[in-house]
């Protein structure tokens, strides 16, 4: 379970499982040829983490319908981004998430990777993440 490919499949089923629980769909866009690429475990593991936190966000705050998860990938970058249809971070309620948000930009910040969060009151919020595989280590 050390490779690109299976990290990724590992993310989606978790993602699945956890949202259908909660009646919120899940639509993925995913590459059909994700290389086997080896991934360290501390890696996958802060990933993985960004992930969860994002997914139980959406859950307790965000009352969306509907999730897109994106991955990208080519040589050693990845790029995922989760979106969801609910209704964004509220201005005056942006307090309550900074804790979180924190943590998940310092994860990704600790793989020398970017995170990124763009939301519209109302209309949703997008969770990007970048990571260099390569440059991570």
């Amino acid at each position: 379970n050390d490779r690109l490919d299976k990290m990724i499949y590992y993310v989606l089923q978790f993602a699945e499982e956890f949202l259908s629980t909660k009646n919120i769909a899940l639509d993925v866009s995913v590459p059909d040829d994700i290389t086997a690429t080896f991934v360290p475990s501390k890696i996958r593991h802060q990933i993985f983490l960004v992930i969860k936190e994002g997914m139980n966000n959406i859950v307790k705050h965000s009352k969306a319908t509907k999730v897109d998860i994106t991955i990208s990938t080519d040589k050693t970058m990845i790029r995922i981004k989760v979106s969801d249809n609910g209704v964004g971070m509220i201005r005056n309620e942006q307090d309550q998430f900074q804790y979180g948000i924190a943590s998940m930009k310092k994860r990704i910040e600790a793989l020398k990777g970017i995170f990124t969060i763009v939301s519209r009151e109302h209309a949703g919020t997008d969770l990007l993440i970048s990571v260099d595989l390569s440059a991570a280590v």
